[in-house]
């Protein structure tokens, strides 16, 4: 191997290995407020749940959009889109510990807020925590099946190009 090429590996392993150590520090640390401040720590979980769900789901339109057109424009930025669609697996699993957090996070979950509240007692039927489990369960569904489409027929592009190529 080259020396370079010893040397850019060797720093890729440290980055590597800095990384792995931040993750496992900020993961201990999240897990410890959930935990000890859940009233500060749910929300704010929330909050960075939905910035990062929203990067995953900006994908969705463009990459929707490519296929739809049919043009080569998203060919340049097609794999950073596919990228982005293929974390919803990951999304949906980051969104575990919000279910045991909901009572942090939205006052009508509580059901005696629910009765001191008129405007919240007019709306329980949407506004409870059962409906809405089974909402996001069934959003993430319909995200999956969008994104296992869109990925396939990627893949199908692809592999029609490779095949024009090579005749």
């Amino acid at each position: 191997m080259a020396p370079d090429m010893e040397s850019a590996s060797s720093k890729l392993a440290i980055a590597q290995r800095f990384g792995a150590i931040s993750f496992c520090a900020t993961f201990i640390v999240v897990i410890a407020s959930l935990f000890l401040a859940p009233a500060h720590a749910f929300p704010s979980y929330l909050m960075s749940f939905v910035f990062w769900l929203g990067l995953t789901l900006g994908c969705f339109p463009v990459l929707m959009i490519g296929h739809l057109v049919g043009g080569i424009w998203t060919v340049p930025i097609r794999k950073f889109l596919e990228a982005g669609v293929s974390t919803l697996p990951a999304m949906a699993a980051l969104l575990i510990p919000l279910f045991f957090g909901f009572s942090y996070i939205f006052r009508w979950t509580q059901p005696v807020g629910l009765r001191t509240a008129e405007v919240l007692a007019r709306k329980e039927i949407y506004l409870n925590l059962p409906f809405l489990i089974a909402r996001t369960c069934l959003f993430f569904c319909i995200w999956g099946g969008l994104g296992f489409f869109l990925l396939r027929w990627s893949r199908r592009q692809l592999e029609q190009r490779t095949r024009v190529r090579l005749l």
